[in-house]
Parts: C-alpha cells; sequence; structure tokens
C-alpha cells in the first residue's frame, strides 16, 4: 500500500456495526446531556455514485484537528480525507483553519472552522457543544481526534451521540528521536 491506505476505512469495515444495528438509547455515563436521535441526513447514501459492485456502506467521517497549518499529522488528514472521498464516503474536518485547507476541499472533503485550537476549559466545553450539533446535522458516523485538546471535546460530543471515537497518536510534545 501507499501513503494514502486509509486507516479510517480499516476502522469502519471492522469495528463499525451496521447503522440499523446501533441502538439510539444506550446509557453513558459522561454526565452530559445526550443527544436526541439524529435525523435523516438527505444524502448520507446515495449522493455520490459509488464503485460498480461496491457492497460498502457510505459513511460520513469526521476528523478533529486544531489547525491545518503543515506538519505530519496535518498531512495525514488530508491524505485520509482524500482516500475516504475516492472510496465514496464523506470526509469532514473541523480546525480552526489554515494553509492546508484549500488542498482538503480541493480533494472533496469539507471543512468546518471551530477554534479547536484553544486549550480552555470554556472553549474546550463550547467546542464540545458545537461538536454535539455537527455530529447530528451532518450524520456523522466515525469522529476520529488527532490532537489532546480537541480530543476531548471531540469524545465528549461523540460519547454524548453515541458515536465510535478514535484518536491518533502522533507523538510526545518535545519528544526526539534516538540518535
Amino acid at each position: 500500500g501507499s501513503h494514502r491506505d486509509p486507516l479510517c476505512l480499516i476502522l469502519l469495515r471492522h469495528m463499525l456495526p451496521p447503522l440499523a444495528d446501533v441502538p439510539t438509547d444506550v446509557a453513558h455515563s459522561t454526565g452530559f446531556e445526550r443527544c436526541p436521535p439524529a435525523a435523516p441526513v438527505e444524502n448520507r447514501t446515495a449522493s455520490r455514485p459509488r464503485p460498480t459492485g461496491s457492497a460498502v456502506t457510505r459513511h460520513t467521517v469526521l476528523q478533529v484537528i486544531p489547525e491545518l497549518q503543515t506538519g505530519g499529522a496535518e498531512r495525514t488528514t488530508v491524505d485520509i480525507a482524500a482516500a475516504l472521498v475516492a472510496a465514496g464516503h464523506r470526509a469532514l474536518v473541523a480546525s480552526a483553519g489554515g494553509r492546508l485547507v484549500t488542498e482538503l476541499e480541493a480533494v472533496g472533503a469539507r471543512h468546518i472552522r471551530l477554534p479547536l485550537s484553544a486549550k480552555s476549559p470554556v472553549a474546550m466545553w463550547r467546542n464540545m457543544r458545537a461538536l454535539k450539533r455537527l455530529i447530528l446535522s451532518e450524520g456523522i458516523d466515525l469522529v476520529h481526534a488527532r490532537s489532546r485538546a480537541p480530543a476531548w471535546s471531540a469524545l465528549w460530543a461523540a460519547s454524548a451521540c453515541d458515536v465510535p471515537f478514535v484518536t491518533t497518536y502522533h507523538g510526545i510534545y518535545g519528544q526526539k528521536n534516538a540518535a
């Protein structure tokens, strides 16, 4: 495989139950207000043609990252979004914006601007509420966080809405490579 092998697609295939099997009344101990059942998203399964003979269900994946400037996490965010779109899925990325937004949108993904680089508890709470609204309005099937501060907001939102959540470890701050 190439550097564009879609890790999210593997997760979707092996971790997500069929959408009809996901209970809407699962109790969580998050302490946050529960999301109401999501209304159907009009173009969720049929707006883009799928490859002929494909039995893959079309999913909507939300990646959450502080900014889309330059770096490994940002680059792989765009690459995963491109792979998802190429496979017939919907790819959304929430971030504070940056130089890679144009490239992200050029591959067919959608960018949602949120102040996800903010680390204050109040900002993280606001981001959680905004992400909950986004999960419901877009029919998100999987939330993929790529950094610590937005990961907390994304985890709280995904848990409140009964949506699977994954995160990617991109390294430790100040980590040095072995010589």
